[in-house]
């Protein structure tokens, strides 16, 4: 297996998605501030759980966490599923986990899920439906002051309405595809709420002129 590559200058992991075992990736980033530690914990736990279902094919970890942030917020992550996994037959801490609101608020980490028929882009599955995205587009979690906007320049607001539009897309083909209610409502669940946070980062944006914007900077 390849190790992996250095950061950036922008202190994130080079375009694409990055082939690790758990403890390596445990290694490069789950050491330094308390904090970080902490979340590495949370990484771990929200693996062997997920392994323990048995259906896991790709279990993909973006967002600050894998970035040289010295403390990520939580940890962000993608489970693409075999197709035979049903989310209804899941119990206890294991089923919050493929609930997206549950799981931030139980594990601290936002979950986002599909099973391999459902992917946009084939059955081989698409693991980069969130992973490769998350390069490009507005942190979370920039550490500005409270209201200040996530988005910061006509660059970012064009970055950010094509990757609303790629996961309305995903989540209109997930419809179609997925005939297990459960199913639908949990893995949607994710995409539309990450949908509707960056539908709020480009509404304030575009709320501002950009003299407002030079003002304030």
């Amino acid at each position: 297996m390849v190790s992996l590559p250095p950061f950036t200058h922008s202190g994130d992991l080079p375009p694409g998605v990055h082939a690790a075992s758990l403890r390596e990736v445990l290694d490069r980033f789950g050491t330094g501030a308390i904090l970080r530690k902490a979340v590495a914990l949370r990484l771990e736990r929200i693996y062997d759980m997920a392994r323990s279902t048995g259906r896991v094919a790709r279990f993909v970890v973006f967002g600050s966490f894998v970035t040289d942030k010295p403390e990520p917020n939580d940890v962000d992550v993608f489970l693409l599923m075999d197709d035979a996994f049903d989310a209804s037959e899941l119990a206890g801490e294991t089923r919050l986990l493929f609930d997206h609101s549950a799981a931030q608020a139980h594990f601290g980490a936002s979950v986002f899920w599909l099973r391999r028929l459902a992917c946009l882009g084939g059955r081989a599955g698409d693991d980069r439906v969130l992973a490769g995205d998350a390069r490009g587009c507005p942190k979370r979690d920039r550490g500005g002051h409270r209201g200040d906007p996530m988005i910061t320049n006509d660059q970012e607001l064009e970055t950010t309405v094509d990757r609303i539009h790629r996961l309305q897309e995903q989540v209109a083909h997930l419809r179609k595809v997925e005939t297990n209610p459960v199913n639908y409502r949990l893995a949607a669940s994710g995409f539309l709420a990450e949908i509707d946070r960056m539908q709020l980062e480009v509404r304030e944006y575009l709320s501002l002129h950009p003299a407002d914007s030079a003002a304030s900077g």
